[in-house]
């Protein structure tokens, strides 16, 4: 049973840190995108 309860808590760290790494994702490549854009000169 204990070793199935750790089991467990690792899943659940490794789910925390998926979703902090998607949120994270989710803002910085926007302004990635918008900073690629203003580096690249235009015409």
């Amino acid at each position: 049973m204990h070793e199935k309860r750790e089991h467990r808590d690792r899943y659940v760290l490794l789910c925390q840190q998926a979703l902090v790494f998607a949120a994270v994702l989710a803002v910085v490549a926007p302004a990635a995108r918008m900073l690629s854009l203003d580096i690249v000169p235009r015409g």
